[in-house]
């Protein structure tokens, strides 16, 4: 856990934009996923916000409340990305109003990556909480992620957002992978049973690169994974961490931490 005093982490929440640096990006401007369909309206993941570093886009990450997003760890560990310090870190908000653009810049008064998130164990949960010093302005449960009641299994359609190389936002359909199936793909990488999975997109021309980790994947509003790892030799599979199997410290961490 990490408390912000006199540095502080700017979070910009994007209603309508997210792209974010898988892991290991070290900062860098990210690249840009493609294929998939354009995301008609900011009505279909008002959740999805944007990490951002030197005002570019460099993880994803999800509204849980109007005061905590996620992200994964790897975003916001300074381990993993030497180059992304706390007071460089913004998250943007727009609100798109009748004849303008609404911003709002928000501080971050706590970071809260999983205890036991490993780099040197397979990136292991992968995950991270952001708490919002003050709360989202406009905010009503609509806006929120919402956490799943079930494992994502084997064969089951999922999907994730992101920016297309033309700048237009997008929605990729993959399938899950069965625990075999993963290993094959990922032959050297030590998968961790239930707690990571992994995902290709449904169609040969869509893809993955750099700039894709931390964001959500989601069935409709249900975040079933924050995506944490890909392989430039595989821009078609991504390794995401489940969220199913860790509710139980998303929920008691929000409620440790929703009155500091």
């Amino acid at each position: 856990m990490f408390k912000s005093r006199s540095t502080k982490i700017f979070v910009i929440l994007m209603m309508v934009t997210w792209i974010t640096c898988i892991y290991n990006c070290h900062g860098k401007i990210p690249n840009k996923i493609y294929g998939g369909r354009p995301v008609n309206s900011e009505a279909e993941f008002p959740f999805v916000v944007s990490l951002q570093f030197r005002e570019s886009h460099y993880c994803g990450a999800s509204i849980l409340t109007e005061y905590f997003i996620i992200t994964a760890a790897n975003c916001v560990l300074l381990e993993t990305s030497p180059m992304v310090y706390v007071s460089n870190i913004k998250v943007h908000m727009i609100f798109e109003r009748e004849n303008y653009n609404e911003e709002v810049i928000y501080s971050v008064s706590y970071i809260l990556p999983h205890e036991k998130y490993d780099t040197r164990k397979s990136s292991i949960h992968d995950l991270a909480l952001l708490k919002l010093e003050t709360p989202i302005l406009s905010h009503t449960d609509e806006i929120n992620a919402v956490l799943p009641t079930s494992y994502v299994r084997g064969t089951m359609s999922i999907g994730t957002v992101g920016w297309k190389n033309s700048g237009n936002l997008n929605f990729l359909i993959m399938t899950v992978e069965s625990e075999n199936t993963c290993r094959l793909i990922y032959v050297n990488f030590n998968f961790r049973r239930i707690i990571q999975k992994c995902a290709t997109t449904i169609y040969e021309n869509s893809g993955f690169s750099q700039g894709d980790g931390g964001c959500p994947v989601v069935r409709g509003k249900n975040i079933h994974g924050i995506i944490s790892l890909y392989f430039p030799q595989k821009p078609r599979n991504i390794i995401f961490t489940d969220i199913y199997s860790h509710v139980n410290w998303i929920v008691s961490t929000m409620l440790i931490y929703n009155s500091q």
